[in-house]
């Protein structure tokens, strides 16, 4: 009987959370019925009675039948919570799935536009280092050239001028008289 309180206290506390309290209020009181029924045999001494014969007495078959339909119905209002819980679960999973695959979308697109801007800047980056290339060959090619025209001039004047040099110093060194 101590063991029936103390399972019936479980159930009730189990039962807490349900919305239908009406049912679990019938259930209670019909455990709470079946717990008072034990009690009151218990207490007239007739303990040469078996647990099973009261329970399947012919005037506890209501009583059992009570029992047994409040507990049907807290397991399908249990299995309905379930069902709403999962159906809501299913719902919530959709969204974040969704949410999850914009978030990928819009991570890989943003990753192909940097990756596109980067590459856009290094091809930039590549035709100018070209270009400073191209210049720099084209300045050296002008600095030798200059220097060429300027050892070329260089040779072609000092030949002349040597020569006109040395007609004056021979002219210096001899009279004009003659």
């Amino acid at each position: 009987i101590l063991k029936m309180k103390k399972n019936s206290n479980t159930i009730i506390e189990l039962t807490k959370n349900f919305t239908n309290s009406e049912i679990v209020r019938n259930f209670s009181g019909s455990i709470n019925r079946k717990i008072n029924f034990f009690n009151t045999i218990s207490k007239s001494g007739n303990l040469a009675v078996t647990a099973k014969e009261l329970i399947f007495a012919p005037g506890n078959s209501i009583l059992n039948d009570s029992i047994y339909m409040s507990a049907l119905s807290i397991q399908i209002e249990a299995e309905n919570e379930l069902q709403k819980k999962i159906n809501q679960n299913f719902t919530v999973s959709k969204q974040a799935l969704l949410i999850s695959r914009a978030l990928t979308i819009l991570a890989i697109s943003a990753i192909l536009l940097l990756a596109t801007i980067i590459i856009l800047d290094l091809v930039k980056n590549n035709k100018l280092i070209n270009a400073i290339e191209l210049s720099k060959q084209q300045a050296d090619n002008a600095a030798n050239i200059k220097e060429q025209f300027l050892a070329n001039m260089s040779h072609d004047l000092r030949t002349p001028v040597n020569s006109i040099i040395g007609f004056t110093n021979l002219l210096q060194k001899t009279s004009l008289e003659k």
